[in-house]
């Protein structure tokens, strides 16, 4: 019974846990979501799993239910019990009234702590199919960021080649790959534009680079060292990351950019701004750069979300640029002036920039197809013609 508990509690926290993120899902994309004329089919979908969750809850309770009523039958049965011997025995003279009340006050005493001892189980019971997901969280390897055990034996011989990989293999589920004997070459202070289709594994490159997932095969040298020789948090110092989607945290604008470096000084902030075609609209609201902004920059539009992300790697000046449809939600006319400053700032740095649009191709030293796992140099003047 009490390992049906603890399954059904189990079971009831995965549910909790699915119906909460459907919920931070409706609200996201309510704007969708009326648009499409979703909102029928999507409140469908969270009122069926509310309702199974329910039914878990029910089902639980139930199960509780069941072991309170069994621990009450007892205590009641055992009271009855001594009861009826005590008149039983006081009726033929071999006990006394007071011996008996004091031997059903003892039982009662004892069936109560016994009957606490039940609901104290169950509440375990109950804690321990929370601990199981708690656990599975606590339980994941976390990220290494210590010189400890680190093989520095394997340095990369000196060439002008700031990242290299060989032969480089990954895959999420050790089925599929995503890389598959992956070659690149990238010289120090080379620009380069990766391209392919959706999902083809441009953005587990950037992870890659950042630490963010170990590669199954091969080896990755950046700045002629192979990247396992690094500690995360240096090799997170040189490199700096615009996503397509760019995340913003809660508070003031100043804040958000000073992420790139932290003791950055307030006329370096500006310039970053500036550079980013960020601090016409950002001295326009109302506290300037002490606007605070809400959670994810939900008070600022996407554009604007793009340029403080540019201006945040801008006040970084890490050598190695990671670019990520870095200007994808920019209007032409700001997307013009962010690109020719992201172009001032690429000089002296090695840049990889994934984008499909053509602007961003042309100013590329070499272009990469990135297909069936590998990379496949691209004729630039081909491409501007098609």
């Amino acid at each position: 019974m009490l390992k049906k508990i603890r399954l059904l509690g189990e079971d009831i926290q995965k549910r909790l846990g699915s119906i909460t993120s459907l919920m931070v899902e409706i609200i996201s994309g309510v704007t969708d979501m009326k648009l499409f004329k979703m909102g029928q089919v999507v409140t469908k979908r969270y009122f069926r799993q509310n309702e199974v969750l329910t039914n878990q809850i029910i089902k639980r309770i139930s199960k509780l239910s069941q072991v309170e009523a069994i621990n009450f039958f007892w205590s009641s049965f055992n009271f009855l019990g001594i009861l009826i011997i005590g008149l039983i025995m006081i009726k033929s003279g071999k006990t006394d009234l007071s011996t008996v009340i004091a031997v059903i006050t003892l039982q009662n005493n004892i069936t109560f702590m016994f009957l606490n001892i039940g609901i104290f189980v169950n509440n375990i019971q109950s804690a321990l199919a929370s601990t199981n997901v708690i656990l599975t969280v606590l339980n994941e390897e976390p990220e290494s960021n210590s010189e400890e055990n680190k093989d520095v034996s394997h340095i990369a011989t000196y060439t002008q080649e700031m990242i290299s990989l060989n032969n480089v293999s990954f895959s999420y589920d050790n089925k599929k790959s995503i890389l598959s004997n992956a070659n690149l070459n990238i010289n120090e202070g080379e620009n380069i534009v990766v391209i392919g289709p959706s999902g083809c594994g441009k953005t587990t490159l950037f992870k890659l680079l950042m630490g963010f997932y170990k590669k199954t095969a091969g080896e990755i040298i950046i700045n002629h060292k192979e990247i396992s020789n690094y500690t995360l948090g240096d090799l997170r110092n040189i490199t700096a990351y615009v996503s397509q989607d760019a995340f913003m945290f809660e508070g003031t604008i100043r804040e958000n950019i000073q992420f790139g470096k932290m003791n950055a000084t307030d006329t370096e902030i500006i310039k970053a701004a500036q550079m980013a075609n960020a601090h016409n609209f950002i001295m326009e609201l109302p506290e300037g750069y002490n606007t605070r902004i809400g959670i994810n920059g939900m008070g600022l539009s996407g554009g604007q979300k793009q340029r403080i992300a540019i201006a945040r790697a801008i006040l970084k000046d890490a050598p190695i640029l990671l670019l990520d449809e870095a200007t994808a939600a920019l209007d032409s006319e700001n997307e013009d002036i962010v690109q020719h400053a992201l172009n001032v700032l690429m000089k002296g740095k090695t840049v990889i920039t994934i984008a499909h649009k053509l602007q961003t191709i042309q100013n590329a030293d070499n272009v990469y197809m990135l297909k069936d796992g590998t990379f496949e140099a691209q004729c630039i003047s081909k491409l501007q013609t098609n």
